[in-house]
């Protein structure tokens, strides 16, 4: 009887053992799930500079300048002045858009945090003379004096063919012909004053 006795509280202590376990296993799943909903939520954080294009296209011949402006959102938690702000170029066909300068920082402001800019003129860019007739992108984006970088903006230039008109050689030549004509009139009717 003892065998039996011994067999069966073995028993009774293996299956307490195995549900001390498993609840033991539950108990700290659930505190680990109880700390995690009480944890601080990050919220996804977008850009802390933000800048937007006003028009982002721009439509000019082969030759001309053209100057971008638009707006700038600060949310870096400083102020900052318009010289701590740095525009970046990248993704643009060197061989049509060409002499990009910054213009932003010419004009001095002052960019309290939270706050967005007024309309401002931020950069301009040459198209090439001689540069075929299309649509061309630049990408930029805006840092700050602390590493802080806003969204990629992609600015358009549409390049349309020139509409100034050049003059045929003809009309050129039947011009001169009619100064040449005037000028000999002229200098015939002063030799024949001064001849009376």
């Amino acid at each position: 009887m003892s065998f039996s006795s011994n067999a069966r509280s073995r028993a009774l202590v293996c299956c307490t053992t195995r549900r001390t376990a498993r609840l033991g296993t539950l108990a700290r799943v659930l505190a680990l799930l109880l700390l995690l909903s009480f944890r601080p939520s990050v919220a996804q954080a977008g850009p802390i500079l933000s800048l937007t294009l006003n028009p982002g296209l721009l439509t000019a011949e082969a030759g001309d300048t053209l100057i971008f402006r638009g707006t700038i959102t600060n949310t870096t938690g400083v102020s900052l002045a318009s010289t701590d702000l740095f525009l970046n170029f990248s993704g643009f066909d060197a061989a049509s858009l060409t002499d990009i300068r910054q213009l932003l920082g010419t004009t001095s402001f002052v960019l309290p945090n939270n706050t967005f800019s007024p309309v401002v003129n931020l950069f301009s860019v040459v198209i090439r003379p001689r540069s075929p007739s299309g649509l061309y992108s630049l990408d930029v984006s805006l840092q700050d004096v602390n590493d802080n970088l806003s969204n990629l903006v992609s600015a358009g230039v549409n390049v349309t063919e020139s509409t100034s008109p050049v003059p045929e050689p003809s009309t050129m030549v039947l011009c001169s012909t009619a100064i040449a004509i005037f000028v000999a009139r002229r200098r015939q009717q002063l030799r024949s004053k001064a001849a009376s």
